[in-house]
């Protein structure tokens, strides 16, 4: 199952939908946050989330 949720997690867009979720429910909360401002969190959570993905694919014996 953690292995089926770390592939979901990779695809663009569960990313873009799970990013436009969470954007919507802190504002139905109050939370205002600046669209360019969020626009460059997403993009940091997504190139670490494939960074990461890369990084894992290397081998250590290389």
């Amino acid at each position: 199952m953690l292995e089926k949720l770390k592939k979901r997690m990779g695809n663009p867009i569960f990313i873009g939908a799970a990013a436009a979720f969470t954007y919507k429910v802190l504002q139905a909360n109050g939370i205002t946050i600046d669209a360019g401002t969020w626009q460059q969190g997403v993009d940091l959570l997504a190139y670490l989330a494939i960074g990461a993905g890369i990084y894992s694919s290397f081998d250590a014996k290389e």
